[in-house]
């Protein structure tokens, strides 16, 4: 069959289902809305499959393809589950409502199916790292002066993509992270403009050139190992206990009257919602085109979906005497929830576990030593000063069991006998903080609450270095490979330039592109063999056979066709 022709098919297949809901999206038969999406759905998966049959399709244009149909998936599981799960009709009624806005939202455009480079994020950070040290490798004075400053003007291109991801991480960071990268950015731009100065003389000094080479490539790899440390801050702090951010926006929508106390809430859900979105960016930029790539794909989608329903769900429970209105916000509540602990479990398949371990480890060596700072003024200890051990270390032991596959036989035996050990630990500190702190101290026993607490902190973070020390490698990270020794305060008009579109990235829900790279770069370069031996990275992707997202297409016609047999469940 001809290709134009199977991609009009797929656009009227498209185009049917999107008349379909537009037609019955205010239908009060939710039964009839819900029995007939799968039949639409099935016909655009087995038109989509066509395509790729009939096509010579890259496997960026499969992943395109694959997660396309798994949004549609995703969102009929959620309808399926609720209307199976919820016996109240209205409130199966509002679910249908939203997810049938969201189908018509996927329905939106189809013509990025059938492009080449519609989506350049999976793997984009690293290859652009990989590109830009290739270039600096080819600033050779030896073949003449213009040959080398035209392949540093290609680095700054390429340079001015990575900064201004770096600065975009940093917007949702801690104001110390932010100021880290802040400075490592200014440091690259310090060292590109000190290469083009050297280069632009008459007299062109060889071994200078090599030596500011050197440094430039050296900050570009200290910029890498620091948003990578930044990003992995990011997930220990945003994954230890995401419950609580979402219960808070709940509550304070609830019982908040005054407007400026609720928008502060509500603004620290957004930024919230903007690091589970840069940690969800960057894995994918440090990913490989895979099944789970695919899956943090459709996590940031529904997160997206999600973002835009819950305020004003959680805000008509106030508005509203009807009980249905409080069932359905707790229905997109559990399903946010579902979402972040999905993204959690993938995200963990893709950390470097000795690099977490070592993170949480001087976090909270930090802490006890507050901590003892605290009770050496014989101050009683906070319960808030304890959870940060207990959040943490759960943490870490998920992403640790997560990822204990990647462990040789050797390491996993350590780390299985070191595990339980925490998990009692933690539970010891859970326990006594729940006990002792819970009553009503006076002077004569605070200084044995203290103790108590402070010698299991103690012996917390002592078992997380015995943890560290099972999976830590020969090499010794204890400090960045490539230490910036220049420090810098003012920012450059380019540094200024590339901070406000930063800002926009950092805010930007559009997850198809993460970089603006289009068709001005070349992604099958191969990888300097040089540059990737100074770089050790803190995500990585461990990608098995099975991951292929070649077979993801029978993944989604079977999971599909199972979860449609809704008809009947939904009719007895």
């Amino acid at each position: 069959m001809n290709t134009s022709k199977i991609k009009d098919n797929v656009t009227n297949k498209v185009n049917a289902f999107k008349t379909f809901l537009s037609n019955n999206k205010h239908k009060q038969d939710i039964l009839f809305v819900v029995q007939n999406v799968p039949a639409y759905i099935c016909d655009i998966i087995e038109s989509c499959k066509e395509f790729c049959d009939n096509s010579s399709l890259s496997k960026q244009q499969k992943f395109v393809i694959i997660t396309y149909l798994m949004q549609y998936y995703s969102m009929y599981e959620f309808l399926k589950k609720t209307c199976m799960s919820e016996k109240d009709k209205d409130v199966c009624f509002q679910v249908t409502e939203c997810v049938t806005k969201q189908f018509l939202n996927v329905c939106g455009d189809v013509e990025p199916l059938f492009q080449e480079n519609c989506d350049n994020t999976v793997g984009s950070f690293i290859k652009l790292m990989d590109m830009v040290l290739d270039t600096i490798i080819e600033i050779d004075v030896k073949k003449g002066v213009p040959y080398a400053q035209s392949n540093l003007n290609a680095s700054g291109v390429l340079v001015e993509e990575i900064l201004c991801f770096s600065m975009s991480i940093a917007q949702v960071s801690s104001s110390e992270d932010c100021k880290i990268i802040t400075a490592s950015c200014q440091v690259v731009l310090h060292n590109l403009d000190n290469l083009k100065d050297e280069l632009g003389h008459k007299e062109v000094n060889l071994a200078m050139c090599n030596l500011l080479a050197e440094t430039y490539t050296n900050s570009l790899c200290a910029l890498e190992a620091k948003v990578n440390l930044v990003v992995l801050n990011l997930c220990l702090k945003a994954f230890s206990d995401y419950r609580s951010h979402v219960i808070k926006l709940y509550n304070a929508c609830l019982e908040i009257t005054n407007k400026t106390a609720l928008d502060f809430v509500i603004s620290n859900f957004d930024l919230y919602m903007d690091r589970l979105f840069q940690i969800g960016l960057f894995s994918l930029a440090c990913s490989n085109i895979n099944k789970r790539s695919a899956e943090i794909r459709i996590i940031l989608t529904n997160l997206q979906f999600l973002e835009q329903e819950l305020v004003p769900a959680f805000m008509l429970i106030t508005t509203s005497s009807l009980k249905y209105r409080k069932t359905y916000a707790n229905v997109l509540k559990k399903f946010w929830c579902l979402q972040v602990k999905n993204l959690r479990a993938t995200v963990h398949n893709i950390i470097e576990p000795e690099a977490y371990c070592k993170l949480v480890y001087e976090e909270l060596y930090q802490n006890v030593e507050s901590i003892w700072n605290h009770i050496s003024k014989g101050e009683v200890v906070q319960k808030d000063m304890v959870e940060p051990f207990i959040n943490y270390t759960n943490e870490l032991g998920k992403m640790i069991r997560a990822c204990s596959h990647c462990f040789d036989n050797n390491v996993k035996e350590e780390v299985t006998k070191v595990l339980p050990i925490l998990h009692n630990v933690v539970q010891e500190l859970d326990v006594t903080t729940n006990v002792f702190l819970n009553e009503t101290l006076n002077s004569s026993n605070i200084k044995s609450v203290n103790d108590k607490i402070f010698k299991r902190c103690k012996v917390l973070v002592k078992t997380i270095k015995h943890l560290w020390t099972c999976i830590k490698t020969d090499e010794d990270e204890s400090k960045d490979s490539f230490e910036d020794s220049q420090t810098y305060t003012k920012e450059d008009d380019r540094l200024k330039s590339i901070l406000a579109k930063s800002r926009h990235t950092a805010k930007d829900r559009s997850i198809c592109v993460t970089f603006n790279l289009g068709t001005k770069l070349n992604f099958t370069k191969n990888i300097s063999r040089v540059a990737q031996s100074k770089r050790r990275l803190k995500f990585r992707d461990s990608s098995t056979d099975n991951d292929k997202i070649e077979n993801s297409f029978l993944d989604v016609q079977r999971s599909f066709h199972t979860i449609a047999s809704i008809n009947e469940d939904l009719s007895s």
